[in-house]
């Protein structure tokens, strides 16, 4: 585990895509999902973010002799409801190797660096898998449901929070 560096922003967004495959199928229009592409804009778009990193956000990856295998991102929370609290913006590990334990690493590393005393995500709300996950790290439901409008039949999306575990 270590900070996303220049140089991993396509490896980053290779697992993006490829974990959102995965994870959200029949979640997601199937034609969406077919569609999805590494998209070399936004791999300069991450390399920038890397070279001259934000202050208060983390980019983690995760890697094993093969290389990075898996990525978080943190950042202050984005909404205008909650307030002194970090959000976990992205997770994906490569499919192959999911539910062996390098999401839960990155989790916890990625909120150990984050100041705030409340933590929240995002999920999408037909995501078992994804909200059993949250939920065995202590996450809870808080009611807050919102449509992805921008997205091709706008799924539910579901907010999940739990206070920063603190040493």
């Amino acid at each position: 585990m270590r900070d996303a560096r220049p140089g991993d922003g396509r490896r980053f967004e290779e697992i993006r895509v490829s974990g959102r495959k995965a994870a959200y199928v029949g979640l997601l229009v199937q034609q969406l999902l077919d569609d999805l592409e590494v998209d070399d804009a936004l791999v300069a778009q991450r390399e920038g973010w890397l070279a001259d990193p934000v202050p208060g956000e983390v980019m983690l990856v995760a890697g094993v002799d093969r290389g990075v295998v898996g990525v978080a991102f943190l950042l202050p929370y984005r909404g205008d409801d909650l307030t002194d609290t970090a959000e976990l913006a992205a997770l994906y590990v490569r499919p192959g190797l999911r539910y062996g334990g390098i999401g839960s690493a990155l989790l916890t590393a990625g909120f150990a660096r984050m100041p705030q005393p409340q933590q929240a995500l995002w999920t999408l709300e037909g995501n078992a898998a994804g909200r059993r996950f949250y939920e065995r790290h202590g996450f809870t439901y808080d009611g807050t449901r919102t449509l992805l409008d921008r997205i091709p039949g706008s799924p539910p999306e579901v907010r999940y929070q739990r206070p920063a575990a603190r040493p």
